[in-house]
């Protein structure tokens, strides 16, 4: 792992990133299976979750919307990271984002190639719908969300063609509370909290 990696076009990257998400950023390096380069990228943003929302449903925080920038360039992480790729010959690929806000870390972690990137703009959408579920009615704040828990108990088959690809993104989360010793379990199809125990990994 590099914690500070030199790659063509990666200063230009991570000062882009900053702008978008009004955030301090470093990133590491990390070789992938196929020799790809893996980023871990960590973001320091001085916003609480409502104010990142806020910003995000507006279009001012995370890209660009065509609303707020007519005719100009959608300015989200899949652009972002398309231009990094055109400078490098080894494919590049997000392998974790650190999304650390005043209130709250949130961690996103890869379940496929470029599933982070394409995702994160929905990921924040569900962010955004699901707030007064996973702080149980407002009552409770989590002091870290992990995106996604994989669910590893047997599952009934899923005919090619009938799932989203990036399904389980939106399928459990990990949700920390100062009171609870453990990660609770958030499931989004149910809108809560599960009250039993779920066999899950972090990773596929």
């Amino acid at each position: 792992m590099d914690s500070n990696p030199s790659l063509p076009g990666l200063e230009d990257f991570l000062r882009s990133l900053e702008r978008v998400f009004f955030a301090e950023s470093d990133v590491k390096l990390v070789a992938g299976k196929n020799g790809e380069n893996q980023l871990i990228l960590n973001l320091r943003c001085r916003l609480g979750i409502l104010d990142v929302l806020y910003h995000y449903r507006q279009g001012t925080w995370g890209y660009t919307s065509p609303d707020t920038c007519p005719g100009g360039e959608t300015d989200h992480l899949t652009v972002l990271l398309q231009h990094l790729q055109n400078q490098n010959s080894k494919t590049i690929d997000l392998e974790e984002i650190n999304l650390e806000l005043d209130d709250m870390l949130i961690v996103i972690r890869s379940i496929g190639p470029n599933s982070i990137a394409l995702e994160l703009e929905n990921i924040f959408t569900a962010l955004g719908k699901h707030y007064v579920h996973y702080t149980q009615g407002l009552a409770a704040m989590p002091y870290e969300i992990y995106i996604p828990v994989i669910e590893t108990a047997p599952t009934a088959p899923v005919l090619p063609g009938e799932e989203n690809p990036f399904h389980k993104f939106y399928d459990y989360w990990a949700v920390y509370y100062e009171s609870d010793t453990d990660a609770r379990i958030y499931s989004l199809k149910q809108r809560q909290l599960l009250a039993e125990d779920l066999y899950y990994s972090d990773s596929e």
